[in-house]
């Protein structure tokens, strides 16, 4: 579990070069960096981390002069180590942080606190930071408790931080109804909650206080979350990652454009289902991955089910790349995958997972024969990633089922772990693939590219980069 919350942390906001007393050159020369401009001195003060600043602006009053007005990027981990190299205990850290934000008066736009939060006596320090934060105009915040022993609670401090863009809240318990009245993030463009314990009204209570929320990440949860209502206006990315809900409600979100779902977790599939309801969210462009041996789906109001009649209420057109993670060795699994398809009729880029955690079903495959057309495939699909085995039960008529279909069709990749294959001439013989191979494709420009990966998950920094078109390609 340390390993997952250490990637979905920020990252340090603090070098990890060593510090300047450390650096070569014996001292003794010309100070010519005194005499550069007072604007040049400030992006140098800027630049450094957090105890070679402090140091630095003792030299002399106008170093200190500067320093005091320079933008402080404080993260506790940076203050683990003494300048000798020795490590400061818990209460050392702690102490340096109360006295560099006492003595600091110019602004701090970035905080991270996880050095000093793992256990409870603590938190009377922590409300008091936050409030010293408040005052310096914070914009970004990362709060990390003690990955195995998660007890630090959120101080109603936090929501003194009006200036807040991004929050990030790691391993701390989140007592969301006991937000005081009248509490408000009126900045707040991001938050992402990680290892946390949650209740079906949280993220409500969240969306309730942050009038301008865009992102929202669940992260690692804990636990299975009841319910995730995503109901909002402004909320533009949802991510649960590592996480599982009862229920995930995406309602009335007419600016969403992403929905990045990723239930790769230890529990047995049999353990757990989930319900994912959307309704009315018009602006949708990706949603993945959708499991059809764990999640039901609900387009406003419909249960889409095998052989469901597909009316345009249950149509979500806006969608251009989906995820599906499917079994498709299990019969049911496999038709329910092609009634997920219908639902989204114009999608371009289609990703799919294919699941070998089970046996398979000793069962014959002649149904993909009598399938009607997928919309989406005939007229709009122009690339497959496909994630699996070919040889395994039912992928292979399932990818012929595709080729034979989609007209526009560009490209089928197939991705494979590492060290499957050593030759193309294997790919075809040892994987069996020459069915594929020799199909009658209906797009006469597609390729298909048989490739090796090491990423045998998606990795939260792929799924939460919003920079890239496809969260969902994990095959680099």
């Amino acid at each position: 579990m340390e390993a997952v919350i250490a990637e979905c942390r920020p990252k340090p906001l603090f070098t990890t070069g060593p510090f300047l007393s450390a650096v070569g050159g014996g001292g003794g020369g010309v100070d010519r960096i005194s005499g550069l401009p007072d604007d040049l001195l400030f992006v140098i003060l800027s630049k450094l981390p957090v105890r070679d600043a402090v140091a630095t602006s003792a030299l002399s009053p106008r170093w200190k002069s500067l320093w005091s007005s320079v933008p402080l990027r404080l993260d506790d981990a940076g203050l683990l180590h003494r300048r000798d190299g020795t490590r400061l205990g818990r209460e050392g850290v702690a102490a340096t942080v109360s006295a560099v934000l006492a003595a600091h008066p110019g602004p701090v736009p970035a905080a991270s606190v996880g050095c000093c939060l793992s256990s409870d006596d603590q938190g009377y320090q922590l409300g008091g930071w936050l409030r010293a934060l408040a005052a310096k105009g914070v914009r970004q915040l990362c709060l990390m408790g003690a990955p195995w022993s998660p007890r630090a609670a959120l101080p109603s401090a936090v929501f003194s931080c009006s200036s807040l863009r991004r929050l990030f809240l790691g391993s701390v318990q989140c007592n969301w109804d006991l937000i005081p009245d009248h509490a408000c993030f009126p900045e707040l463009r991001e938050i992402q909650i990680c290892n946390a314990l949650m209740k079906s009204q949280d993220l409500s209570l969240v969306l309730a206080v942050c009038p301008a929320l865009e992102t929202v990440e669940i992260l690692a949860s804990r636990n299975k979350i009841p319910t995730v209502r995503m109901s909002s206006h402004t909320i533009r990315n949802t991510l649960l990652w590592k996480s599982v809900a009862k229920e995930v409600n995406v309602l009335d979100t007419p600016c969403l454009s992403r929905v990045v779902l990723w239930q790769d977790l230890l529990l047995p599939h049999s353990r757990y289902n989930s319900k994912v309801t959307i309704s009315r969210a018009t602006k949708m462009r990706i949603s993945g991955y959708l499991d059809t041996g764990i999640n039901t789906l609900v387009i406003n109001e419909t249960t889409v089910k095998v052989n469901t009649n597909i009316s345009f209420k249950t149509l979500i057109p806006s969608v251009k790349v989906l995820g599906l993670s499917v079994h498709f060795g299990v019969r049911k699994e496999a038709l329910m995958s092609i009634s997920f398809l219908r639902c989204f009729p114009e999608v371009e880029t289609l990703h799919i997972t294919s699941k070998t955690d089970k046996a398979s079903e000793a069962e014959q495959f002649s149904f993909w024969g009598k399938v009607d057309p997928v919309e989406c495939v005939t007229s709009h699909l122009k690339k497959l990633v496909f994630h699996g085995m070919p040889w395994c039960p039912g992928n292979l008529e399932f990818l012929k089922f595709i080729v034979e279909g989609a007209y526009l069709l560009e490209k089928v990749l197939i991705v494979l772990p590492k060290g499957t294959y050593t030759s193309m001439h294997s790919v075809i013989t040892k994987l069996k693939l020459a069915p594929l191979t020799s199909a009658s494709w209906a797009s006469h420009i597609c390729k298909m590219e048989v490739v090796q990966s090491s990423q045998g998950t998606l990795s939260y920094q792929r799924a939460s980069d919003r920079s890239v078109d496809d969260p969902l390609d994990y095959s680099l």
